[in-house]
């Protein structure tokens, strides 16, 4: 939808999994492979992540996501599909961009919103920066204080 609308974008899709084959057909149809890339999986992906505009995750059930925390430490802004642990780590879209599972429509709409509005990819790094302090050790360290009292 991105690039049919006459966007330009590189899409990095990092890891393994039984979909693969799926996504190569589907690569492969809609001539996307100069755009996405499957790098399969990686011991290391923060290269990928350091030098990236946008985070996005599809997932489509997802209890807690390090992969979006660790987003959130990179100062990324994130597009992340509704699952609870994207909801909790975003806090229902106040530090990221939700969008309703497999509803590929509305993940391109938040993707171009991101590409057109400039503006937002700036809001949203320090809107992630600010949510990953709940990652800093002095934020546990709180935290268990509380429970102790």
């Amino acid at each position: 939808i991105v690039k049919e609308q006459g966007y330009s974008f590189k899409c990095y899709i990092i890891g393994e999994g039984s979909e693969r084959q799926n996504l190569v057909k589907y690569i492969d149809k809609y001539n996307l492979s100069s755009q996405v890339i499957l790098t399969g999986f990686l011991m290391n992906p923060h290269e990928y992540l350091a030098n990236s505009d946008l985070f996005i995750s599809t997932s489509f059930s997802e209890s807690f996501s390090l992969a979006i925390a660790e987003a959130l430490v990179a100062n990324k802004p994130i597009i992340a599909s509704k699952t609870i642990g994207a909801c909790e780590l975003l806090e229902n879209g106040r530090y990221g961009v939700l969008f309703d599972i497999d509803n590929e429509e509305q993940l391109a709409n938040r993707i171009i919103e991101f590409m057109v509005h400039k503006g937002i990819l700036a809001e949203y790094q320090l809107k992630s920066r600010e949510r990953a302090t709940i990652f800093e050790i002095e934020s546990f360290v709180k935290q268990i204080q509380q429970v102790i009292k």
